[in-house]
């Protein structure tokens, strides 16, 4: 059951971080609007496709 906490939490911050890490940092027409908005997607993304 622990194990799957981190799993569902790992997939949750690394769907949206990863977005705006690769997004913001690596592009440079990234916007804080598109980096928030990569965030939530992924994360509801990664949310979504665990259940």
């Amino acid at each position: 059951m622990i194990i799957m906490w981190w799993v569902l939490t790992g997939a949750i911050y690394m769907g949206g971080a990863g977005v705006a890490i690769i997004g913001g940092l690596y592009w440079k027409r990234g916007t804080t609007a598109g980096a928030w908005g990569g965030m939530i997607v992924g994360s509801t993304l990664a949310t979504v496709a665990r259940w």
